[in-house]
């Protein structure tokens, strides 16, 4: 081998056998089916948690899988056949024939835009279906999209609770969920393998392409309808010890296959395909080892135990039976291959497809295997240090570059679990070479990373200086997004070198971003961006043009309870009219939410808990249950709050934890995720971790939202008594003055009182755009300030309001009253006016009544306070007579 340029060899190896697949074609074509009217009818079952080492036929010896075990005896066992570690990921591999940095957006999110293996059959002439675990967001729309006609599916929607899959479960098919009637005391599987027949019966003379991602054995661990514990099931228990029925239903399933396939003369024109989506899940036996010890599962983790998974190629008359193939296989091999089989022109137009057709090996040919496989996976930002890794079958190097620059190297024949990295200074010669070889590999991917975000952003809340622009991260070519966000100027196309900007970091996924600090009428453009260690990546660009907000002026005719306000006019618009005691327009309310998870793994309304966290009755914090994380990137997210966090709490308890354990706190501030922090050392005897303003570190962010990831497994961890102060803002109007319409530019506002604080501001309304809020003018009312001198009633001093050392009272005017009416309105018991004297400030007596029928004032408002200052009485605006004063 020419070692000069490895990785281009390696590829333009690959690229050569490629191009002559053309060959296995013709070759298929001509085969053992040539004689037949038809192509090859194909049935891929995917197995939900199937690591390689539960089945009999691989080694395992903990479970019976007979039904497994003949397809393996008759057709072709594939020993090094790899997925994702995580069930999302690897389903858009296979699907697709591409490495997840090219179509993955989020978890059970995939691109729209892609083409699937079903969309190639389908455009084949092939009759398509899906019976079982989707997993792809989107309901009807996302499965006729990627190309399948029929199904009868679980989860067809990201949010779908894997509760509700066994006894009585949620099933999509039409575009509707089944009636409960059709489902209550059933069992998904059954449903879902039932429709796989009928599809079956209507197909006979196909050809027709089935996937088939079976529902076991993912948990929720529960009994099968043969368990006599099935009938008296609640669904929303589970306990492992049914994992081993769980185990063997499946293996029945797929011996029904196999049977219906037979029954209905297909046998010999139909491939079946069995394989595994990833390990086996951690909280049960995988295999028992050879010093008698059991092996949990290793679903999540990226060692083998996690990615290594079985791979079953059946078809009678073609594979020879009981042969053992030892080829690198990876998910993103299925989509050539199948295409391989039934003699389909790989698509040119699917964009870059990075899988290896393995066709040609299932008859025995000799083919080019693959040298290396590569695989990138993307759970979230902060979840993993190692994101990205290619291997051969002895070797793997992980690129950990998104954390810090460094590259672990290991010999996975020698050390499976990956514990000791080969130091570079001890490496062989020929470790170097294959080294520099797996290095060339992911640089070459990393190099690939365009585009890197949607061409098609959008713009909201346009107001006279801000925007938010909206955008997706589709793909970050196997190397980390280092910032992403938007780039704007009043000169068209800008770029981060020559603009303004804002960035938000490590970013995937959907994402918004503000932008602020923009002139007011003013016409910019702007787009989104994204870089990585490929370069930069710009989307489409949009034009907006600014607002221009309306001013407030000063308010004039102030009165006691009145004032008018005034701004200056927006040519063409109505206005909104704000009017408020407060400066902000708000009260905050100081609230708390605690959550105790008295529930157990039943997520509390707008709270989110993985679904491999199980319930912990022996360890919590104030009272039981608490949850348990059992395996690495369990999480908890709570929900979103009113207002911004000012405290945050929670207890933690690590089980049998060293130091390699770690728990991730993320906060959310409505556009981005931001680590907090990540606690390495977890506490052994339980203790309360606490983050607020004043903590290290500190709570400094609006953080309206939190989750927690057991980012790093070892020993498990117990999580309880979360608990979340905040502040929520609520708005705070006077009444009638909250958006207001006014269609003149300025509004007398009423009913307010006197010697008080307000605040009014206004936004314009213009071709059904809404400005955003002009300055804020602050205004007091007039204050008019009375005191009564003295107050007699008919038997003496009147000394109920006033005590002794009180009788004798003013009245203090201000302003001098005028010439207007004020009826005194007594609101105290048993009192009958006899006497009044009023003074103005200057202390001139202006009226003196006694015992008057009408007794009326020269004065606009009365309040009634004693010396101190205390207020005893007030009226306004009320005919009070002598004779009716008790009240």
């Amino acid at each position: 081998m020419n070692h000069a340029k490895p990785y281009q060899y390696l590829l333009k190896k690959q690229l050569n056998y490629r191009c002559g697949i053309f060959l296995v074609h013709f070759f298929f074509a001509f085969m053992v089916n040539a004689g037949a009217q038809q192509k090859p009818n194909i049935i891929l079952i995917l197995g939900d948690d199937v690591g390689y080492r539960s089945l009999t036929c691989n080694g395992g010896n903990v479970y019976s899988t007979p039904n497994i075990d003949t397809l393996a005896q008759k057709g072709m066992r594939f020993t090094q056949c790899h997925a994702s570690a995580d069930c999302s990921p690897s389903r858009q591999l296979l699907l697709t024939g591409k490495y997840n940095f090219r179509n993955y957006i989020d978890w059970g999110v995939m691109d729209r835009s892609q083409k699937t293996i079903a969309n190639m059959f389908k455009d084949a002439g092939y009759r398509t279906a899906c019976y079982g675990k989707w997993q792809l967001d989107g309901g009807d729309t996302s499965i006729k999209t990627f190309g399948f006609d029929n199904y009868t599916i679980h989860t067809p929607y990201v949010y779908s609770s894997e509760l509700t899959k066994y006894k009585n479960p949620q099933i999509y098919t039409k575009g509707a969920f089944l009636p409960d009637s059709l489902t209550l005391n059933k069992y998904g599987p059954d449903i879902c393998i039932d429709s796989m027949f009928e599809f079956i019966n209507k197909n006979k003379s196909g050809p027709f392409f089935i996937y088939c991602p079976l529902l076991l054995v993912h948990n929720p661990f529960s009994p099968t309808p043969d368990d006599t514990a099935f009938a008296n099931w609640d669904p929303g228990n589970a306990d492992t010890s049914f994992f081993p029925s769980m185990m063997h239903y499946m293996d029945k399933e797929i011996g029904q296959i196999i049977k219906k396939v037979k029954e209905d003369g297909l046998q010999n024109n139909t491939v079946i395909l069995f394989t595994g989506d990833n390990g086996t899940p951690p909280g049960v036996i995988d295999y028992i080892d050879e010093n008698g010890n059991p092996v949990p599962g290793g679903k999540h983790e990226l060692a083998e135990a996690g990615t290594h998974v079985p791979l079953i190629a059946y078809w009678p008359g073609a594979v020879a039976p009981g042969t053992i193939n030892n080829d690198l296989i990876d998910f993103t091999d299925f989509l050539p291959t199948l295409a391989g089989i039934a003699g389909i022109p790989v698509p040119t137009d699917y964009g870059p497809l990075d899988g290896v057709s393995f066709s040609d090996r299932l008859t025995g040919q000799p083919g080019t295997p693959r040298e290396w496989i590569f695989n990138y996976i993307d759970r979230h930002p902060g979840q993993d240090v190692a994101k990205r890794w290619a291997q051969t079958k002895i070797y793997k190097l992980y690129d950990t570059s998104a954390v810090k620059p460094q590259f672990l190297f290991y010999n996975i024949g020698n050390d499976p679990d990956e514990e000791k990295p080969i130091p570079d200074t001890s490496l062989t010669p020929g470790e170097i070479i294959i080294r520099q070889q797996l290095l060339d590999v992911i640089n070459g991917y990393v190099a690939q990373g365009t585009p890197l975000i949607s061409l098609n952003p959008s713009l909201s809340g346009i107001t006279e200086s801000s925007v938010v622009l909206k955008d997706t991260i589709r793909a970050d070519g196997g190397s980390t997004v280092t910032a992403s966000g938007a780039v704007w100027s009043t000169s068209p196309y800008p770029e981060l070198s020559s603009s303004s900007h804002t960035t938000s970091g490590v970013t995937w996924g959907p994402f918004g971003t503000l932008v602020q600090g923009l002139a007011k009428n003013t016409t910019y453009y702007i787009r989104a961006y994204a870089t990585n260690f490929a370069g930069i990546v710009y989307s489409n660009q949009l034009i907006f043009k600014t607002l221009d907000a309306p001013v407030a002026t000063a308010a004039t005719s102030i009165g006691t309870n009145t004032f008018q306000a005034n701004w200056n006019a927006y040519s063409g618009s109505n206005y909104r009219l704000d009017v408020s005691e407060s400066p902000s327009f708000t009260k905050i309310n100081k609230l708390t939410v605690t959550e105790g998870f008295n529930n157990g793994i039943i997520p509390p309304a707008g709270w989110t808990i993985s679904t491999n966290v199980i319930v912990n009755t022996t360890s919590f914090a104030t009272a039981s249950p608490s949850l348990e994380f059992t395996a690495s990137n369990d999480q908890v997210m709570t929900k979103p709050l009113g207002g911004p966090a000012t405290q945050l709490s929670f207890w933690i308890k690590g089980l049998n934890t060293n130091k390699t354990s770690s728990l991730l706190i993320e906060g959310f501030d409505g556009y981005n995720w931001t680590v907090i922090t990540s606690i390495a050392k977890l506490p052994k005897s339980g203790a309360v971790k606490k983050f607020n303003a004043n903590t290290n570190p500190p709570l400094s962010r609006n953080f309206i939202q939190f989750r927690f990831t057991y980012t790093k497994k070892a020993g498990t961890l117990v999580f309880d008594d979360v608990s979340i102060k905040y502040n929520n803002p609520v708005p705070y109007f006077v009444p009638g003055y909250k958006n207001l319409k006014v269609t003149t530019n300025s509004k007398t506002v009423t009913g307010l009182k006197p010697a008080t604080g307000y605040y009014y501001r206004v936004r314009a309304i213009k071709g059904g755009a809404l400005t955003g809020n002009s300055n804020i003018i602050q205004v007091t009312t007039s204050t008019l300030n009375y005191q009564l001198s003295s107050v007699e009633d008919s038997s003496k001093t009147y000394n109920a309001l006033a005590k002794a050392s009180r009788e004798n009272m003013q009245v203090k005017t201000f302003p001098n009253p005028l010439q207007s009416i004020l009826n005194i309105d007594f609101n105290a018991p048993d009192i009958t006016l006899k006497r009044i004297s009023v003074y103005n400030v200057n202390g001139k007596l202006l009226i003196s009544k006694i015992s008057d029928d009408n007794l009326q004032l020269d004065v606009k408002q009365l309040s009634c306070r004693d010396l101190t200052g205390a207020t005893l009485l007030s009226g306004q605006h009320r005919d009070v007579k002598t004779s009716d004063t008790k009240r």
